[in-house]
């Protein structure tokens, strides 16, 4: 379709053309266009709540209490099962019984303790290595 410029155009006359800055507030302009049809489904909801009848109020919520006989009853069959089981709980014990032998840990727990020999090389080892270091913590001296 040609304008009156003579430039082509590819819409209808009888289409509304939106500006992007509009297209933006697509979200209010959706809203004002349905906000007819909410009112009359407000009126429907008001006048249905007031077609409801009002229920009498009892003033007690939730579950109601148990007849004072059959809480009795429950209660005496909860005793007899805890009778019957003996009060053990968890898993239950084996059959075979194998007597633990109780192994001694020397008191002491972690690395085991270096014998003298072996600390009298350590520090000797140590002692080699800072003489040829001069106590620069491994770094060399300069000659």
């Amino acid at each position: 379709m040609r304008d009156e410029s003579g430039a082509v155009r590819s819409y209808d006359l009888d289409q509304v053309i939106i500006h992007p800055q509009v297209i933006k507030h697509r979200k209010t302009l959706d809203k004002m266009a349905r906000r007819a049809e909410k009112e009359a489904k407000k009126r429907d909801r008001q006048w249905k709540k007031a077609a409801r009848e009002a229920k009498p109020k009892t003033g007690k919520r939730g579950r109601p209490a148990l007849d004072p006989a059959v809480k009795a009853a429950r209660e005496a069959e909860v005793v007899a099962r805890a009778a019957r089981s003996g009060g053990k709980r968890g898993r239950p014990k084996s059959g075979v019984s194998t007597p633990k032998i109780p192994r001694s840990t020397g008191g002491k727990r972690g690395r085991p303790a270096l014998s003298p020999e072996a600390i009298a090389a350590k520090a000797q080892a140590k002692a080699v290595v800072r003489s040829r270091s001069g106590g620069k913590r491994g770094r060399p001296k300069r000659k």
